[in-house]
């Protein structure tokens, strides 16, 4: 899962930059085409409007019209009536030419029902009047779109008047069809007048662009309801007061960078799939080493030596099954060489009953016996903690829950053989009177709250409650009165049932503190109950014969708050749960740290 879960954020995170780029790269691919369209269509646009200005500059150059203007003189105004009835006739698209003096009065119209020129103001504004010839702005008249073409009439630079002559616009299809090749993917041509206020598509007045005028001098996007985003760029076209807008849709430049997005997508779903699937197997390859090795170890911790783990790696969890079997092998044939030896000592004491020193020599050869092994136990031991460790290591760089709880489980039974080892050095220590009383000044109730901690972290099926008793300062030896509170604790977990709860109580009294720790198990009976602080005593009976152990830890513990001049006992009725307790004498702020051997 975790696999997978960081190729998809690969996947996603590399596609989604590498679209972010495509996209923008093709962007300004568009940015470039539809500017560079604009301008090749203004300048082509240029020569049109040449060739449309020609007559009319040929008309304002003419002697009859200068000298009708210049002079007024009436003799030359047929001679320029008639020289602007034959231009009439000669252009089809022309619907009449008026000749207006410098005042722009009209003089003459070759049509009576011509529109006058009072606007003519607006249709060149703001041509450049050094022009002698400006197509003037678009104008809508009934059902048709008409422009102006205005021809100055000067004479050694002194204006004279104009000749306005107003043309249709009129496209044939073909002319429309040749363009839309030219512009290719969609795109669209549009012509306006210079102030923003009129738009046609050479056929009918459409729509204005949807932003204001001032952002079409430059590149720009916008949205038509019809066609949707859309990339746009505008250009004048000179000698005229016209401009060409063109417009390509911002899809036709961004379906490669989709085209992409897909193609990624797909590839990286599959990406996931396999990573998946791969990450799947490496972890079941893993899993089923690691849960032959939990299970080795559970039969090890309950005394089942004959369960060896069957690995065949040469990594570090092959390594880890070859040690741990080495071991499960080292300490069965301890354990077998201890039973042996304590049968024949036992015989030995039996025999030689009746000689108190020869039975104290005896006790004295088994404790030392009981060191040794224990001592050659901790070596093969020590050797498993740290592969469990390294193995918890290796792990980290490919988490798994499974994987984790596993190695955490072996953890758990290699400290618990480590307990019974150091139980057994603790045993040989007290008898051969070697264990010391490191007293200090401390907290028991921070004490007890630790141990609980650590409790919580395996006891998961118990509920641990702990009535405190504040701060109570005691002089005692923090480890070994922290290891009496551990073992009472977990044999209280051991023997209830899951699900029950164990209640924790500190009391003070006037010159000792009281812990006690209760539980609601299987109970002990009244003739047990003696000999329970007894080295190597446990109950035998239907409900402990399944629960491992040696019957050292209340030996220990009794041991411990005796060298501590306190008491320890047990208060329980058969089937009604027990309570163990044990007390400890309080000692002022001011006394001094001493030792006891």
């Amino acid at each position: 899962m975790l696999i997978s879960v960081l190729l998809l954020i690969v996947v996603v995170t590399y596609t989604w930059v590498s679209y972010i780029g495509i996209r923008d790269a093709a962007m300004n691919i568009g940015d470039d085409r539809v500017t560079s369209l604009a301008v090749r269509l203004s300048t082509i646009f240029k020569q049109s409007i040449t060739q449309i200005a020609a007559p009319a500059q040929t008309l304002a150059a003419e002697p009859a019209i200068r000298g009708y203007l210049a002079a007024g003189n009436r003799s030359f105004a047929d001679p320029a009536t008639a020289l602007l009835e034959s231009y009439q006739k000669k252009d089809s698209l022309n619907r009449g030419i008026l000749l207006l003096n410098a005042q722009k009065q009209t003089l003459f119209a070759t049509r009576k029902n011509i529109s006058p020129a009072a606007n003519l103001d607006y249709l060149l504004q703001p041509a450049d009047k050094k022009n002698s010839v400006t197509v003037g702005r678009f104008v809508t008249i009934r059902d048709s779109i008409y422009y102006p073409v205005i021809g100055r009439v000067t004479d050694h630079n002194k204006l004279l008047g104009y000749v306005l002559k107003w043309q249709v616009l009129k496209v044939t299809q073909k002319s429309i069809d040749q363009f839309a090749q030219l512009l290719g993917n969609n795109g669209k041509m549009y012509f306006g007048n210079d102030d923003g206020r009129f738009w046609t598509d050479l056929v009918r007045p459409v729509s204005l662009p949807p932003v204001p005028y001032s952002q079409l001098q430059q590149i720009t996007q916008y949205s038509r309801k019809s066609g949707g985003p859309q990339l746009a760029s505008m250009r004048g076209i000179a000698n005229s007061s016209w401009m060409v807008l063109i417009e390509v849709p911002s899809s036709v430049f961004l379906e490669p960078a989709h085209i992409f997005l897909s193609r990624m997508a797909g590839i990286g779903a599959v990406l996931v799939l396999l990573g998946g699937l791969a990450g799947w197997l490496m972890s079941r390859n893993i899993t089923k080493s690691l849960a032959k090795l939990t299970v080795a170890a559970s039969a090890v911790a309950q005394g089942h030596y004959d369960s060896p783990v069957q690995i065949e790696r040469e990594d570090e969890l092959g390594q880890l099954a070859t040690s741990f079997n080495a071991m499960a092998s080292q300490i069965k044939a301890a354990q077998q060489e201890l039973e042996q030896r304590v049968e024949e000592r036992t015989k030995e004491l039996e025999t030689a009953h009746t000689d108190l020193q020869q039975q104290k020599e005896t006790e004295k050869k088994k404790d030392e016996f009981i060191s040794i092994v224990s001592h050659e136990l901790k070596t093969p031991l020590t050797s498993l903690s740290a592969l469990v460790q390294l193995a918890g290591s290796k792990l980290k760089n490919n988490p798994d829950d499974f994987l984790s709880g596993a190695m955490e489980k072996a953890g758990v039974q290699v400290k618990k053989m480590a307990a019974m080892i150091n139980g057994f050095l603790n045993v040989s220590r007290i008898e051969s009177g070697k264990i010391s009383i490191d007293r200090q000044l401390f907290n028991l109730e921070d004490v007890i709250t630790d141990v609980i901690k650590e409790a919580e972290l395996t006891a998961t099926t118990h509920q641990l409650r702990f009535a405190p008793c504040g701060t109570v300062q005691v002089f005692a030896d923090k480890e070994k009165i922290t290891s009496v509170i551990t073992n009472l604790l977990s044999n209280a977990i051991k023997y209830s049932a899951k699900g029950s709860p164990v209640d924790i109580d500190c009391v003070v009294t006037t010159d000792s503190v009281r812990v006690s720790i209760k539980d609601q198990g299987i109970g002990i009976a009244k003739q047990d109950q003696g000999q329970l602080f007894e080295r190597y005593y446990r109950v035998e009976d239907d409900h402990t014969k399944y629960i491992s152990g040696f019957g050292i830890g209340l030996y220990l513990s009794a041991e411990i708050v005796r060298r501590h001049h306190g008491t320890i006992g047990v208060e329980s009725e058969k089937g009604a749960g027990s309570t163990f307790y044990f007390t400890l004498p309080l000692t002022g702020v001011d006394a001094p740290p001493v030792k006891i051997v």
